[in-house]
């Protein structure tokens, strides 16, 4: 008995060891998946990363677009401003022509209009160097430094909505 016993324990642990193994081996199977459910969320996330990092570099270039235009418009605004700022700097020295052609001197001129006589010989300038076609746009005598040092060429750029403070200068 003590043989067949044996072998009877042996078929129980061979039984034992199959269950044993088993075990084993789905767990390892569940290991398995779960480090290849890991890896593969894992890709997932490295994928998504990838896709984000290209919607901003997309994005970052479209800044840099969006900001270019923007410049480009500025500019166009800005020389259309200057353009508007020099007639409207020639139609005042116009004014201040015509004032002289009615006789005024340049010092009368000045006290009328609330400018140094300074400021009506640039405007003078400014009136014969449009006349001549030497103008550039921005003002002829702006920031040239052509008057007499009082700083009234300084002064007159100071004010870009008109030569004149305090007073309406109408141009028929």
């Amino acid at each position: 008995m003590s043989g067949s016993s044996r072998k009877s324990r042996t078929n129980g642990d061979v039984a034992r060891r199959r269950a044993v193994l088993e075990r084993v081996r789905s767990r390892v199977a569940e290991e398995r998946r779960q480090v290849e459910e890991a890896e593969a969320a894992r890709r997932r996330r490295e994928s998504e990363l990838e896709e984000l990092a290209v919607d901003f570099e997309l994005a970052t270039q479209d800044v840099g677009r969006v900001a270019e235009e923007i410049e480009e418009q500025v500019r166009r605004v800005r020389a259309r401003g200057e353009a508007q700022l020099r007639a409207a700097r020639v139609r005042a020295a116009r004014v201040v022509v015509a004032m002289g052609a009615v006789g005024e001197t340049v010092a009368g001129c000045g006290r009328r209009l609330g400018v140094s006589a300074e400021r009506v010989k640039e405007l003078r300038r400014l009136a014969r160097e449009d006349d001549a076609g030497d103008g550039e746009p921005g003002g002829a005598g702006a920031g040239r430094g052509g008057g007499d040092g009082d700083g009234a060429e300084t002064a007159g750029e100071a004010r870009p909505s008109g030569l004149v403070p305090g007073a309406a200068v109408r141009v028929g």
